[in-house]
């Protein structure tokens, strides 16, 4: 349901000092759901892997793997794009990316 008019214009959302109009916080869950790993060669020519969210990426807030133990995946925030690095990522394991859009 969206608020009132009177709300909108009157609510103000900021981050960091930064003010924004129409914020988001999305959050993208890659897993290795299959019977192996998937090793950083299983990626294009060594290419990034990329994800065209449409929607302006103002900041990374979190990037969280499972198990803890996992190593941090390298994430490269390019305007609309998000991009992983090539990377092992093993078996059972989950990469979670929490991004603030607009």
């Amino acid at each position: 349901m969206n608020a009132p008019q009177a709300i909108r214009d009157n609510l103000k959302i900021s981050y960091e000092g930064r003010t924004f109009d129409d914020p988001y916080v999305t959050v993208f869950e890659i897993g290795s759901t299959g019977r192996a790993a998937i090793p950083s060669t299983s990626f294009d020519n060594g290419r990034n892997l990329q994800l065209d969210l449409v929607a302006t990426i103002e900041t990374i807030l979190s990037v969280e793997v499972e198990p803890q133990s996992a190593t941090k995946p390298s994430i490269v925030n390019n305007g609309s794009v998000l991009e992983l690095k090539p990377e092992l990522i093993a078996r059972r394991e989950v990469i979670r990316i929490a991004l603030l859009t607009e």
